[in-house]
This record gives structure tokens, sequence and C-alpha cells, in this order.
């Protein structure tokens, strides 16, 4: 056992109450847990070639790990959206009922041999009342592209959320089409890994604040698995509902061939001629390097190229003013609370001073990053707001509160600076994390008895 300093101790194997593995090992498997298993991706096409899914998985398996908050982001944006959508689906569902009648819509009619005594051998005890409310793991089905329409001829349409509310009140696509239970038998994970994934956070974040009541030092590697815990359970409990790893859409029969589709249904289909796909697709064979650069493109196309030449708005989420403010403010809360973990290790003795130096500059550098980030989002919200008002705006202003209104300069390529500076500051805290392993307190190897909290009658 090499000792640094008086308060200071090197690598320990072996102890009585706990080692410098059980720390990185404990912090580890906490950090995989909150950044790979928490990843929901969507329904992969047919034509989706395996190295352009694992590209794509890993790709946000590093943004998780060192940008979580922009994963809390994507969730609680995607979860807006779905719980809109349920609500416009249970809404369209009704005005279908009402205009068509129930037993006499092109779905049922599709549907007719299971009708009461069209089959021998079902009884209408058997039979129960279909169901007309959709639920909010039917939407996130829709959302994810788990729900397609198959012709008679092989043709595969994959359903857009934004048609959704078309599909249902022309009758083409009910609730009772698929069910929760076909969800969960495609989706991969399920509520019990939801939980274990939770509870072992909890049992972590647990051990650090019995550390920090009791005066234990709690070392940078335990404030970092702490941040990642928080963001999270925040992305967990916006995608609780959502189906995980689930590999292959819900097929819906439709009883036409392509070219013989009703004339309202087939102008609905060919509004979106890139969701058409056949069955005899063969996905190509694609490495991960050629996945990571057509990830590499989309993302460069969406982040500069697109918002530079006009093509996408400022409101192109297409939420209103108060859901893109409280939206934007969550993922603010989610990266405040992931820097400002970091900034709580402030005091904490790293094994020489520029270290601990270096440490208070990345920590606040990577939190005011985050700040500049989410003030140039809420400016044009808040630009919209005060026109919305009445209130004078100046000239420079007038396009910021236009949602219809092409990006600034300003609005494209200071968030970029900003994410690239932060993107080094937290390369800088991981690779001081992982060097104050080599000499932590004393202190740090003692663990919390948690017998002695109880107390004694």
């Amino acid at each position: 056992m090499n000792s640094t300093s008086p308060d200071l101790e090197g690598w320990t194997f072996n102890d009585n109450s706990r080692s410098s593995w059980d720390i990185v090992w404990t912090c580890l498997t906490t950090i995989f847990a909150c950044t790979w298993t928490v990843q929901h991706m969507s329904v992969p096409r047919r034509n989706t070639s395996e190295g352009l899914i694992t590209a794509r998985r890993w790709i946000l398996f590093t943004v998780a790990l060192f940008a979580p908050e922009e994963t809390v982001l994507l969730a609680s944006d995607q979860f807006w959206h779905v719980w809109s959508l349920q609500a416009r689906c249970n809404a369209a569902q009704a005005e279908s009922d009402r205009k068509t009648g129930h037993h006499d819509s092109w779905l049922v009619q599709r549907a007719k041999p299971l009708a009461p005594g069209a089959v021998t051998g079902i009884s209408e005890g058997d039979l129960h009342p279909v169901p007309t409310r959709w639920t909010l793991g039917q939407c996130w089905c829709v959302q994810m592209d788990g729900v397609t329409l198959e012709t008679a001829d092989g043709w595969i349409f994959y359903v857009g959320m934004d048609q959704m509310t078309a599909f249902i009140e022309a009758g083409v696509i009910r609730c009772s089409d698929f069910s929760e239970r076909e969800i969960k038998d495609r989706a991969k994970a399920d509520t019990f890994a939801k939980l274990f994934t939770i509870c072992q956070s909890a049992w972590v974040t647990a051990n650090i604040v019995a550390r920090a009541g009791y005066g234990l030092p709690i070392t940078p590697f335990e404030f970092t698995t702490l941040a990642h815990v928080a963001c999270g359970i925040m992305a967990y409990a916006c995608w609780w509902r959502k189906p995980q790893d689930m590999a292959v859409p819900i097929t819906i029969p439709l009883r036409h061939t392509r070219e013989g589709l009703p004339i309202e249904l087939k102008r609905l289909m060919d509004a979106r001629p890139k969701s058409w796909m056949h069955r005899h697709v063969i996905p190509p064979r694609e490495s991960i390097s050629t996945g990571f650069a057509i990830v590499g493109g989309l993302y460069q196309t969406a982040a500069v190229d697109a918002p530079r030449s006009g093509v996408i708005k400022r409101g192109y989420r297409g939420l209103s003013l108060q859901a893109e403010w409280w939206l934007n403010t969550f993922a603010a809360v989610a990266a405040g609370a992931f820097c400002g973990i970091h900034v709580a290790a402030w005091a904490f003795p790293f094994p020489t001073p520029t270290e601990t130096l270096a440490w208070r500059t990345f920590s606040l550098v990577a939190l005011s990053m985050a700040i500049i980030v989410y003030i140039l989002g809420q400016a044009p919200l808040a630009a919209q707001w005060l026109k919305q008002n009445g209130a004078p705006l100046p000239s420079f202003m007038d396009n910021l509160s236009d949602p219809a209104g092409r990006y600034t300069w300003v609005e494209i390529y200071v968030p970029l600076i900003c994410i690239a500076v932060y993107a080094v500051a937290r390369l800088g805290l991981v690779a001081l994390t992982f060097s104050s392993l080599r000499a932590l307190p004393t202190g740090a190897y003692l663990g919390v008895d948690w017998l002695g909290s109880i107390p004694h009658v």
C-alpha cells in the first residue's frame, strides 16, 4: 500500500471496508446502466444495415456518456409529442366512431370473419368489446416507426405520427389492431429490467448521500456517477412506457394491393413516398465505419446545413411557445444538475494543486457553456412572447420573434462552439476523475456503517 501523503492513500486492493476496485466497479456499472441501458432507439426500417444500427447506438451512447442532458432533452421532447399524440388519437377515434359507426367502419368490414357467430367454435362469450382508447404505449410504438401497413402485394408503409389521426378517422387503423402485449413481445427490455437499473442507481445514490451525512470523503468518480444517475432517472421517467430494443414493427394487413387502394387512402400514403418499402428489400452490407459516416452526415445536415440554408425553420418542432419553454427549461435543469454536481467537488483534495485548479476550471466552464446554450435557445421564445404581448422590440429581434424565420449565424455557430468547448471540459473532467484514483483521502476507503445508522431500542 503506497502512501502519497499523510492524508492521501494510493491504490488499495484489499481493505476491510472497501477497496479502490470496489469504488471503480460500482461507479462504472452504474454509469453504464444510466447511459447504455437507458437508450430507447426507434425501430430500424427494413433497408437499414446492421452497421448503421450499431453506429447509431454507439453515437447515442457517447452522447449520453459525455452530455446526458442532451438525452434528457431528447426524451422529454419525445414524451411531449407522444402525450399530445395520444390525446389527438383518442379524439380522432371518437370522431371516426361518431361519423361512420363502429360496426360499419372500413376496419370492421376488413375483420368481418371475426364477428359473433361468423366463425364456428367461437361463442359470443369469447368475444370482448373492442378497445376504443389509445394508450401511451401504443402511441410510443407509432412514434418510433413501430407500426406499418402492408398491402396484399407485399408493399409496407411506415405510419408517421403526423398521419395517425387521418388513418384513424378513415377507419384504417384502430387501437384494437395491436395490444400492449404485442408491443412487449417485440421489446427486449421489460419493466423489471428498468426497475433493476433504477434500484441500482438509487442504492448508489443512497450510499453517496450517507457518506455526506457521516462526513466521509466522496470521490470525483462518485460525484460523476451521481450526475449520471440524476440525468438517467429523468430520461427513464420520460421513456418509461416507450418500448426498448424493438427490432421488428407491428404490421397491420390490408386487403388491397398498393395500386388497388381506395383513392383517399392512396392519396394519404403517396404524400410520403419515402415511407413505402417492399417486403423483399434486402439491407445493404455496410460496415460500422460507413454507418458512422452516414450518421455524421445526417447530424451535420440537421445541425448546420439545413438551418443555414433555411430548410429547417425556428419552429420546426411544432410545439407551442409554452411547451417549447418548459422543455428547454427541463433540459436546462438536467444540465445544471449534471454540471452542478461536478462543481460540488470543489473542495475535494486532489493529489496536486494543479489538478484541483483544473477540476474547478473544467466544471465551471461546462456549467457556463450549458447556461449559454440555454439562453440562446430561450431568446427566440422570449422575443415571441414579448411580441405576442405587444411589447416593442428592437429591429435585430424581429427575426427572432418569427417562428418561421431562418436561423441566424449566432444561433447556429455559437451553440456549436459552446458544445465543442463543453466536450473539451468534459474530457478534462473524465481524465481528472481517473487520475484522482491514484491518491484518495484515507476516509474514502471507509464504508458506511448502515447498522450503526439504525436507532437502538
